[in-house]
Formats: C-alpha cells, sequence, structure tokens
C-alpha cells in the first residue's frame, strides 16, 4: 500500500499519470492498455476528469499513446518512462 501511496500521489499530474501508465503496461503484459475511464484515472490519481482527460491528450499528442475502441495502446514505453523520472 505504501508504494502505491508514493508512486500515485507524488509528482506532477503528469509524472503520476505516466506512472500509472506505465505499471498499468507492465500488468497487462502487452501494448494494450488499461480498460480504465478518465474519471477512474483521476480517482486513481487524485485529480480531476479533465486534468487526466487533459493529460491523456497531450500524451496522443507526443505519440506516447493512442487509443483504439476505447482502449490506450502504448506506443512509447520508453518515453513514459522517461516522464516517470521527472522531478
Amino acid at each position: 500500500a505504501d508504494l502505491f501511496i508514493t508512486k500515485f500521489s507524488t509528482g506532477t499530474s503528469q509524472v503520476r499519470m505516466a506512472r500509472l501508465l506505465f505499471e498499468m503496461s507492465k500488468e497487462e503484459h502487452s501494448a494494450w492498455g488499461p480498460n480504465l475511464s478518465r474519471e477512474d484515472m483521476g480517482d486513481i490519481l487524485g485529480m480531476s476528469t479533465e486534468t487526466a482527460s487533459r493529460i491523456i491528450a497531450d500524451f496522443k499528442r507526443r505519440g506516447l499513446i493512442s487509443e483504439k475502441n476505447n482502449k490506450l495502446i502504448f506506443n512509447d514505453l520508453e518515453g513514459l518512462e522517461a516522464i516517470t523520472k521527472e522531478k
């Protein structure tokens, strides 16, 4: 529980979202992302649905992720991982 709290409650909103997506990519064992709504992601990370949506849109513009049939696709895990290490 402490690891979860530390990973997903510290850092900027972008860093926390990148951590969530990066961790989910490891759990899913594939290029396909979690089937979580923006509201669910916001709740997990302690941010508003709007903030979660803006970050996801930004990650899409940057080519880190894409979306198909309401599922996230991880296009650049190295890029997501780099964001997780930002201060």
